[in-house]
């Protein structure tokens, strides 16, 4: 985009040209073409006004999106780590022999019922995660 930009900018000089020789024209045209001269010098002027005023609105939100989608990316790397981490702890505690007291078993259904309704709610990832850590 930058560069995209940087090429509006180099045709900024012969936007200027343009008006230099209307106004050339203007001093030596006949009385009947100075409403012509002025009407397509208006014309260009508001066009390339319009065109960089595009530009620059294109390269606002193309950075906003840019900014977005990095902040998803950190995002889920953030919930790709928290995974792994959860992954590896089940996968320890899974391991581990279940407990003959019922009260314990009871526990960790009420604990795995939590965390089941967490991650099918709908719930932004942020919160899940949050959800999900109080739950270990």
């Amino acid at each position: 985009m930058q560069k995209f930009q940087q090429q509006l900018q180099d045709q900024q000089p012969q936007i200027e040209r343009i008006s230099v020789l209307a106004d050339e024209i203007l001093t030596t045209c006949h009385p009947n073409a100075v409403r012509f001269v002025r009407y397509y010098l208006t014309i260009t002027q508001t066009r390339w006004q319009q065109a960089v005023h595009r530009s620059d609105q294109r390269a606002v939100r193309l950075h906003d999106a840019l900014r977005a989608a990095r902040g998803s990316a950190a995002l889920v790397d953030e919930l790709l780590a928290w995974l792994t981490e959860a992954h590896a702890l089940l996968s320890a505690k899974e391991k581990d022999a279940v407990s003959d007291d019922l009260t314990v078993v009871e526990s960790l259904l009420r604990e795995h019922l939590v965390c089941s309704l967490l991650t099918h709610s709908n719930l932004h990832p942020s919160n899940i995660i949050d959800h999900l850590t109080n739950c270990f």
